[in-house]
């Protein structure tokens, strides 16, 4: 079997943590597409089912690369991984169903479409680390683990019966018993607050409760972290640890920058903390503030209006590889935060940035440089434009909506906006990612 990741649409490199925050996202992303469309479900079911193909897949190849085993899948492995994503795919059903109702219902609003898809793409994420065991064990078959951990929140009959038991990986796959599987029918209590795990001869727990330590649980790449400690309302940043190394396996290589990822050239990934107050993001005028990746602070420019802010202060060569976030005033959007306007990404693309972050009261953003560099910024925003066949006069009134031109509603602008930069993201083969904060 060749490299999976050639086959798949998800990042490569990332460890479990990255693969389970990406699905969220993905997930998110297809769910708000479709509330704040018109048109049938097949588009966005699709792109759903793509997330739960890629994110099993490499959950699963994951966890079979961190036990050490760099073989190809099996065809039992295979079986097992698709079998898993249909049964995934079939519970989904029924959330389509309460999808479409929920858009067709007189009372839907986009904030009640985008809690709906948080709380579900929150839900189905979760399932990550139970494919992740999945793959771990069947990749060191032969391997003794003992059963371990606290009652948790529920118990059952079969996790009393199991305490202390050890046998090798392959039993507890065999009769299906690799604690930590939410919805795992052969554990009475389902798994689903079990906080049971599989311990080596040496103590270590190796799968289960307790078994996956990555930064949130979530983090995902470097300027995810800024974005992740962001919703707490803060602006200063400091260094706070380090990932450990990725893997080698199936593109489980680990990326520079990642957290967990020990790529060449980047070192291991840091982890960033923020603290400080909530007046930047409810600020009425922007203000830029640029972080070096060890997070030292290296520009604060505060000159600026509700609609921009003066950067010739900041010398461009002291900025390569950095990480800016400035803040977008949303005073005549209500509810909401204007995402990135077209200068943003100019000047992101133009002083060569790792990432760039749009925060304000009600949500955050984030745009990560592509692996290969930012390329043709130019022929990224027509790819983005050709895919909603917009006209030139509609992106020029949307990404420029700060000077007051509306060719819509402010609020359709911003998610045809968000719409448009994740498209833009696509073409540069990079990340978009959104965040709410209250």
């Amino acid at each position: 079997m060749s490299d999976v990741s050639l086959l798949l649409e998800f990042t490569p490199g990332q460890d479990v943590g990255g693969i389970q925050n990406e699905y969220e996202i993905r997930l998110y992303v297809a769910l708000v597409d479709y509330l704040e469309d018109t048109r049938s479900v097949a588009t966005f079911e699709n792109a759903f089912n793509r997330a739960v193909n890629d994110a099993f897949t490499l959950a699963f190849v994951a966890g079979k690369a961190d036990a050490g085993n760099g073989d190809p899948l099996t065809e039992d492995e295979v079986d097992w991984l698709n079998a898993r994503i249909g049964a995934e795919l079939g519970f989904a059903d029924t959330l389509w169903t309460s999808a479409k109702a929920l858009r067709d219902s007189d009372d839907y609003t986009p904030q009640a479409g985008e809690a709906f898809a948080a709380a579900h793409a929150v839900s189905y994420a979760s399932t990550i680390p139970g494919i992740y065991s999945e793959g771990k064990l069947r990749g060191a078959l032969n391997k003794f683990l003992t059963f371990d951990g606290d009652d948790g929140a529920e118990s059952c009959q079969t996790c009393q019966s199991l305490k202390g038991r050890r046998k090798p990986a392959k039993w507890w796959v065999e009769q299906e018993l690799i604690p930590g599987q939410a919805g795992n029918r052969n554990y009475d209590c389902g798994g689903w607050n079990c906080q049971h795990y599989l311990v080596d001869d040496d103590g270590a727990i190796f799968a289960g409760y307790g078994s996956l330590d990555w930064a949130g649980e979530s983090a995902g790449e470097l300027s995810q972290a800024f974005v992740e400690f962001m919703i707490g309302g803060s602006v200063t940043v400091s260094r706070i640890g380090e990932g450990g190394p990725g893997s080698g396996n199936f593109g489980h290589s680990g990326v520079p920058g990642q957290i967990g990822g020990s790529g060449p050239g980047g070192g291991a990934g840091k982890v960033l903390s923020m603290t400080g107050d909530e007046s930047f993001y409810s600020a009425d005028t922007e203000r830029i503030l640029i972080f070096s990746d060890d997070g030292e602070q290296l520009y604060d420019v505060s000159s600026g209006d509700e609609h921009e802010v003066d950067t010739s202060s900041i010398n461009a060569e002291d900025v390569v590889d950095a990480h800016m976030i400035h803040n977008h005033p949303s005073a005549d959007l209500g509810s909401d935060t204007w995402t990135f306007s077209d200068k943003d990404i100019d000047t992101a693309a133009d002083a060569n940035l790792a990432s760039t972050t749009v925060t304000g009261k009600y949500r955050t953003y984030t745009i990560n440089r592509p692996e290969k560099g930012w390329g043709n910024h130019a022929e990224a925003m027509k790819q983005a434009q050709a895919k909603f066949k917009w006209s030139d006069k509609y992106v020029s009134d949307m990404l420029g909506y700060r000077e007051g031109v509306f060719g819509d509603s402010p609020e359709q602008m911003n998610r045809d906006a968000r719409k448009f930069w994740r498209a833009y993201a696509e073409a540069i083969e990079t990340t978009y990612e959104e965040t709410k904060r209250k």
